[in-house]
């Protein structure tokens, strides 16, 4: 499996790309049969992050709000499925219900922030072959390709110490 490299939006506008996520790094099953939480407990952003001309005139015309809705929204999709966050269910609503409430934030104004986000592709919508939707960020997908990555790896490494340790005994 190859190290996960920063996505391009042509990538993440490919049809049913969350089916080509989940196949390439599947949920993991333990002992007990049960699977692993594929959520994020971390976000990163590279030093590069908002030094994009578009950024940079999103920033501009809009103001800091809107980008930080958007880190507040991450967080909410690391709570969720890691990658993004679900629109045709209810964990967008939540989220951004838990928003308004935790910050209050009027609904509104997010409801124009995300709007707002996903006119200028700072925020994307991603799909599966399901019809389900995700709204979500080229960062958002890299952070959890990178923990799937090395989940995959640190599996991989363990299961060759076991089999060196019972080949050595």
């Amino acid at each position: 499996m190859e190290k996960p490299i920063k996505r391009t939006l042509a990538e993440l506008s490919q049809p049913n790309f969350v089916d080509f996520l989940l196949d390439t790094y599947s949920p993991k099953k333990n002992s007990a049969g049960e699977y692993f939480s594929m959520a994020l407990d971390y976000l990163t952003n590279e030093t590069s992050y908002m030094g994009s001309d578009t950024e940079k005139e999103f920033v501009e015309e809009y103001g800091l709000a809107p980008i930080g809705f958007l880190e507040m929204l991450r967080i909410q999709m690391a709570k969720t499925s890691g990658f993004g966050i679900c629109i045709n269910n209810k964990d967008l609503k939540k989220a951004m219900s838990n928003l308004m409430i935790d910050y209050n934030l009027d609904l509104g104004d997010m409801q124009k922030y995300y709007d707002q986000l996903l006119e200028y592709g700072l925020l994307i919508i991603i799909s599966d072959s399901a019809g389900n939707q995700y709204a979500t960020s080229i960062q958002q997908v890299f952070n959890w390709e990178y923990k799937m990555w090395t989940r995959f790896k640190n599996n991989e490494y363990q299961n060759n110490h076991r089999n060196d340790k019972k080949n050595n005994a």
